[in-house]
């Protein structure tokens, strides 16, 4: 099923230029486009509220901070448990661009920016945790079009997000009731 699912999608590259540039750019440029506009999001209102700079600026650390924590830990589990990608196993795909080689599951990508996704829904605005879960999912959708990443690499980073940033956010508001 993993690599049904994963030669379904593999095969929309390659068929439009134009199509295999987006791709390319949503798989290796948007994470930088989303973590951009996140920053820009809390530097607008750390200098408009200038009484709440303390609480702005705890809170966009936070919130990175566990993406990243969480990204660590799918690093970790990438540096014990070998899983090639498929450009490694399969013959005859489509490859827009090569990525590492061993690093396959879970996805890093996925992982941090489905973290951030889930622990930004807690501080941010509607509009700002739609657009980055929309980001997550282009990004995450691409990488296996581009053929850098199996689907069930993909379903790890999101289920590792998940998890890791539930565990986060009870201990930290168990603990710090007063955090925000």
């Amino acid at each position: 099923m993993n690599e049904t699912i994963f030669l379904f999608l593999n095969n929309i590259a390659f068929q439009y230029p134009w199509l295999d540039t987006l791709i390319i750019f949503c798989a290796q440029w948007l994470p930088y486009l989303i973590i951009g506009i996140f920053i820009f999001y809390y530097a607008y209102k750390i200098f408009k509220e200038n009484q709440l700079f303390k609480k702005y600026l705890k809170e966009m650390l936070f919130v990175l901070i566990t993406a990243f924590f969480i990204f660590g830990i799918s690093q970790i589990i990438n540096y014990f448990y070998y899983s090639p990608r498929p450009f490694l196993v399969l013959d005859n795909i489509n490859l827009l661009f090569t990525h590492g080689s061993t690093d396959s599951f879970p996805s890093g990508h996925t992982t941090f920016f489905f973290s951030l996704t889930f622990i930004s829904y807690f501080f941010t605005p509607r509009l700002l945790s739609t657009f980055i879960l929309d980001g997550a999912i282009m990004v995450a959708v691409c990488r296996i079009i581009a053929g850098v990443h199996w689907p069930l690499d993909i379903f790890g980073g999101i289920i590792l997000a998940g998890i890791g940033v539930f565990l986060i956010k009870r201990i930290i508001f168990a603990f710090c009731s007063d955090f925000v």
